[in-house]
């Protein structure tokens, strides 16, 4: 937060003036801090919309697995470990 303020404390201050170059140089100082956490707030801002779709696949496969009739008990002992590995 400290180096976001620094940043745009200068734009207003001194950077009013300066020339492109140095316009350059703060943004890509000021992207070495922002573009992760960016990246974090969309990661954790989309995990609740991925569970319940996740869940629901879960749900999918699981009454798939005990309508399929043809399936073998080692195919479904497949499809099981798979599940297990994805939780």
């Amino acid at each position: 937060m400290a180096e976001i303020a620094i940043v745009v404390d200068w734009i207003y201050g001194d950077g009013e003036n300066a020339p492109k170059k140095e316009y350059k140089d703060r943004l890509e100082q000021f992207k070495l801090v922002g573009e992760p956490v960016k990246a974090r707030h969309f990661y954790y801002g989309e995990l609740d919309v991925y569970y319940p779709q996740y869940d629901k696949i879960v749900e999918v496969v699981q009454s798939k697995l005990a309508s399929i009739e043809h399936l073998t008990d080692s195919q479904k002992e497949i499809i099981t470990k798979k599940l297990d590995d994805a939780n």
